[in-house]
């Protein structure tokens, strides 16, 4: 599974997508041809703890007014308590507007969908990270629903807080790395402002986290010092809660004391 935020994108050709205005009508809606959906459902292993609770969801999405083309599409799950974790199964493309996209339940990775949490999804339009407009209440556990969603570039944040993102390895005190599905936390001073866990995967099992850092969690706030637990144990790691315009943040490995 690839999980990173990576920045590249295909550029838009959206007046080929209206349809002719009446001589004494508003343009028409946008149409979209018939194109293959860009999908990434992931085959559910069953060796993985709760994969068969992921939710897929699918739809059009806007680059308001046009329909999006994008090469990386990805999911926030935020919670009742305002924390954010990436949750997207795969990354994947976006065709013509169309997509579809598998979202980590709970049961899989800490802070992903579950009763309460909304689902938010974020892409790349030129080299900005944008978030949508809308987000949508969590399905279920093992549910499919169409979420239709908008992305603007004079709002990029949309319904997303402002975050730093942390990803890397999480390693034992022996600096073995522990098993997926360890709980990762994120603290300023008492304060829970990140959880995830360790992912499952041949190609990436390391954590990733996003910090809120602009105190829409109490104690959030940018510019203070972010502390890490694994499995609620103390991280040798501090860093610095400071998000770039992107929202990327810093990759480190994490090693409990």
């Amino acid at each position: 599974m690839t999980h990173r935020y990576v920045a590249a994108f295909a550029s838009l050709a959206a007046c080929a997508i209206f349809a002719a205005c009446d001589d004494d009508s508003s343009p028409a809606e946008p149409t979209l041809p018939p194109s293959p959906v860009a999908t990434a459902r992931a085959t559910a292993d069953p060796s993985i703890p709760g994969a068969a609770d992921r939710a897929t969801l699918s739809g059009l999405l806007l680059d308001d007014p046009f329909p999006l083309q994008a090469e990386f599409l990805g999911a926030f799950v935020r919670r009742s308590d305002g924390l954010v974790s990436p949750c997207q199964a795969e990354i994947p493309e976006v065709v013509d507007g169309r997509y579809e996209i598998a979202v980590l339940a709970a049961s899989e990775a800490a802070g992903c969908g579950a009763p309460g949490t909304e689902i938010i999804l974020w892409t790349y339009i030129g080299d900005a990270n944008v978030y949508s407009v809308e987000s949508l209440p969590w399905p279920g556990d093992g549910a499919a629903a169409e979420f239709n969603a908008t992305f603007r570039t004079d709002d990029p944040l949309g319904a997303a807080p402002v975050v730093t993102g942390f990803s890397g390895e999480a390693l034992s005190a022996s600096g073995v790395a522990v098993p997926p599905g360890t709980l990762v936390e994120a603290f300023v001073g008492e304060a829970l402002c990140g959880v995830g866990s360790t992912r499952y995967g041949d190609d990436f099992n390391g954590y990733i986290l996003s910090v809120i850092a602009d105190g829409s969690v109490p104690g959030c706030s940018a510019g203070a010092t972010v502390t890490f637990r694994i499995a609620r144990q103390p991280a040798r790691e501090t860093a610095v809660n400071a998000p770039d315009p992107n929202m990327r943040g810093g990759e480190f490995t994490l090693t409990q004391q």
